[in-house]
Order: structure tokens, then sequence, then C-alpha cells
């Protein structure tokens, strides 16, 4: 088991509960009333240690699983998940750890953003929304792209010797016209996109309108 890597999953875990050392310590102690938290030793210091990279026993690892709601296989890097539920989950939707643990929360405690995203997704405008909003996410890593290109090109330009400069500046560095028109041009795709993602994102909002309001009639009939 690398110790390391256990190190830092240790820490993740602990930090992802919201926890410091010495409050994970007391939570170990109320629990299996074993250590102190002293600040010198006991089950607070062993925390430091193991954090650093000495490895606990088994059954001291299987105790940290259980306080800190995560699975032995996480913290011994075989997933990268803290649930072997959620690494399963990210291997089905390619969601990040962080959202998958949100949507989690939302189902426990706010399930009405649960069927507000049902919703969303089951809209006949879902599909339409996100195409455009992949396309806008290319036409602006293309246009930061060229913009950097632009910048790096003028940085050239002013390095160069005065009378160098002089004919630069007179007959353009050599694609530096081509690199400005391809960023117009990207300027306006993105243009574009953006109202076309709100065109489809306000019909898509007017759909739902009419769904729910369908539905609260149902309910009150």
């Amino acid at each position: 088991m690398d110790k390391i890597l256990f190190a830092d999953r240790l820490r993740n875990a602990r930090e992802a509960k919201g926890l410091t050392q010495k409050e994970l310590a007391q939570l170990f102690n109320e629990k299996y009333g074993k250590g102190s938290i002293d600040g010198t030793g006991g089950m607070y210091g062993s925390i430091k240690k193991w954090e650093n990279g000495t490895m606990p026993t088994l059954d001291r690892i299987s105790n940290l699983c259980e306080l800190l709601d995560c699975d032995l296989d996480y913290l011994t890097g075989k997933i990268k998940e803290l649930k072997r539920e959620d690494a399963d989950i990210a291997k089905v939707t390619g969601l990040t750890p962080a959202n998958i643990h949100k949507l989690k929360h939302w189902q426990l405690l706010k399930p009405q953003k649960i069927e507000v995203l049902n919703s969303f997704i089951g809209s006949p405008y879902f599909d339409s929304i996100i195409f455009r909003l992949t396309n806008y996410k290319d036409y602006l890593e293309q246009y930061n792209t060229l913009s950097n290109k632009l910048t790096e090109q003028n940085k050239k330009i002013h390095s160069q010797k005065p009378d160098e400069f002089d004919n630069l500046r007179v007959y353009n560095y050599p694609g530096e016209t081509e690199i400005d028109s391809n960023i117009a041009e990207t300027e306006k795709q993105l243009d574009i996109t953006e109202f076309k993602i709100s065109k489809w994102f306000n019909i898509c909002i007017e759909e739902l309108r009419k769904q729910w309001s369908g539905n609260k009639k149902q309910n009150v009939n």
C-alpha cells in the first residue's frame, strides 16, 4: 500500500468532511474510546503521523472509513471517489466527484432541485442547449488560443531593433492580419452562439412553465 497516497487520501477525506485533525481525533475518541487529543500524542498525534506517511493498522483504517464516510478502496487508492457507489456513478455518467456529491445532497435534503433537474434534462430542448454550450466552449478556447498567439507575436515585434521594428510595423508581422481576421470571426461566432443559447434556453423555460402549470392544475383537480 502506497503510504504517501494513503496520507493524501486520508487528508482529503478529512477535509471533505470539514474536520480538523483535532476534531477527527475527538470523534474517534468519542466513538471508539481510545487515545487522547492532548496535542502531543494519543489519537491526535496518530492522525498527524498517518497524514505524514505512517500507516495505521487495518482496524484503525476501518474506523477511519466509518468516521469519514468513505470506502477502503478510496483510502488505498483503488478508486478516485470517496465511495464505490460514487465511482460507479462517475464511470457511467462522467460526472465529477464534486457534482456527484452535490446531486446526492440534493436528493437527500432538497429533492425539489432533483425534480427540476429531471424536468430540464427531459426537455426536448435540452440537447440543443447543451450542443450550443459545447460550441460556445470550443469557440472560446479558439479565441483564447488566437489571442495568446497574437500577444506572443506582438512581444516578438517589440523585441526587435528600432529599424527592424519600423519595417515590421509598416508591413505587418507575417500572419498578424490573418490572426486578427480569425479573432474577429471567432468573436462573431461567440456572439451568435450566445444569442442561440439564450433563445433555446428561453424556449425551454417556457416549455417547462407550461409543463409545471399543467401538473399544478392536475394536482388541484
